[in-house]
C-alpha cells in the first residue's frame, strides 16, 4: 500500500501533464465519472481551464458530517492562488425540526491563517486535487468504495472512499458543498 501511495505520488504528476496520454494510460482508479459526467483526470484538466479564466480566484466550502448530527463547514477563499482567509462553523442538526444549532465558529485571515485545529485545512483546490489522486481515489477497489463527483462546469465536488464493512462515519475524503468564482 505504501509503495503504491509513493509511486502515485511519484507518477501522477507526470502523466497528468502528459496532454497526448489516452484515459486508458491513468489509473482506473482515477476514472471513475461522476454525475456531471468528468472523471478525476478530465475534472482536473478542466480545473487548470477555469481557473486560469477566472484569474485563480475563487470560494468553496468543505462540509464535514456524521450520521449523529454534528457537523461543520469551512470556506476557504483563494485570490490569485493565494488562500487569503477561512472561515469555520460547527453545528448541530436538531432531532426535532432539522435545523442547525451553532456550536463554534471562528474567522482566520493573513497571518492567523491556520491557527485553530478545527476545520478543513486552509488548502487551495489544487492541493485537494493532489490529495484526491495520490490518496483518497488510490486505494483497493476491492475494499473500498469509491467516490467522485464535480459540478456542471467540471470542478470537483466530491472525492473520497468508504472502507467495506464500516458502520459509521467513515468516509476519507472531502465534499464541496458550495463552490463560486470570484472574478
Amino acid at each position: 500500500m505504501k509503495i503504491l501511495k509513493l509511486l502515485s505520488i511519484i507518477i501522477l504528476p507526470v502523466l497528468l501533464t502528459q496532454n497526448s496520454c489516452s484515459s486508458e494510460e491513468y489509473a482506473p482508479n482515477l476514472l471513475i465519472t461522476g454525475e456531471n459526467g468528468y472523471n478525476y483526470v478530465q475534472s482536473q484538466k478542466e480545473w487548470s481551464k477555469l481557473k486560469k479564466r477566472h484569474k485563480n480566484s475563487y470560494q468553496f466550502t468543505v462540509l464535514e458530517q456524521s450520521f449523529s448530527g454534528f457537523g461543520s463547514e469551512t470556506t476557504i477563499t483563494v485570490v490569485d492562488g493565494d488562500v487569503v482567509s477561512r472561515k469555520y462553523e460547527s453545528f448541530r442538526i436538531s432531532e426535532e425540526d432539522g435545523s442547525k444549532e451553532m456550536i463554534d465558529s471562528y474567522f482566520e485571515e493573513n497571518e492567523e491563517l491556520g491557527s485553530h485545529s478545527e476545520g478543513w485545512p486552509p488548502e487551495d483546490l489544487d492541493k485537494m486535487y493532489r490529495d484526491c489522486g495520490a490518496d483518497y481515489l488510490m486505494v483497493d477497489r476491492e475494499t473500498h468504495t469509491l467516490y467522485f463527483d464535480t459540478n456542471e462546469e467540471g470542478v470537483m465536488t466530491l472525492c473520497g472512499n468508504v472502507p467495506d464493512l464500516c458502520g459509521d462515519d467513515c468516509f476519507e475524503g472531502f465534499s464541496i458543498s458550495h463552490f463560486e468564482w470570484l472574478e
